[in-house]
């Protein structure tokens, strides 16, 4: 859905009808927003390949892999870049979006996104405002702290990230694990 305000950066959760669509009611003639112009920026920017002509598989997408870390290959580590939430590669090479005024976060939410924060002890409190509840999980959250640190080789980080070594849960133990042993190595991908 592309939006002449708010370019593709739109989110339909949930659409209520109250009849039946018309029959061929995915066609262009029922398209009243811009639509996309086929060019193939967001295929050729998405970091896992998850976008092609026929459409996005969510199940590699790199939002997906944020919320449920436990299903992304160790070989799309990497791809997760610095990011701790949400992906949007798409959406920034989207030419619909090119014209629309970027903000700069809240000086807080950079505050309390600071990786040595979220490695240690995430404020919740704070992050709530920024990242839906369901998602905030502490677990979740280092997970990709740690991921993070390794992937812009925060090498200060390392002994935060190695506290995580050996965690209950799975998943934290074993990125921790991955991530101290890439800053380890100095094995960065300088292109991330």
């Amino acid at each position: 859905m592309i939006t002449p305000d708010y370019g593709s950066f739109v989110n339909i959760t949930i659409l209520l009808v109250h009849e039946a669509p018309p029959p061929g009611a995915n066609g262009p003639e029922y398209d009243f927003s811009p639509g996309c112009g086929n060019c193939g920026d967001c295929i050729t920017a998405c970091p896992t390949g998850a976008i092609s002509e026929n459409g996005v598989n969510t199940l590699i997408c790199l939002r997906n892999y944020i919320t449920k870390p436990e299903n992304m290959p160790e070989e799309d580590y990497p791809k997760m870049g610095r990011r701790i939430q949400g992906c949007d590669t798409c959406q920034l090479a989207c030419p619909r979006n090119a014209a629309l005024e970027r903000e700069q976060p809240p000086t807080d939410m950079i505050d309390c996104m600071k990786l040595e924060k979220l490695l240690t002890k995430p404020d919740f409190g704070l992050l709530s405002k920024y990242i839906s509840t369901w998602y905030a999980k502490e677990n979740r959250i280092k997970t990709q702290a740690a991921l993070a640190a390794a992937n812009t080789g925060r090498k200060d980080l390392l002994p935060l990230i190695q506290t995580l070594i050996g965690s209950e849960d799975k998943m934290l133990d074993k990125t921790a694990r991955w991530a101290a042993g890439r800053l380890t190595e100095g094995t960065l991908d300088e292109s991330k």
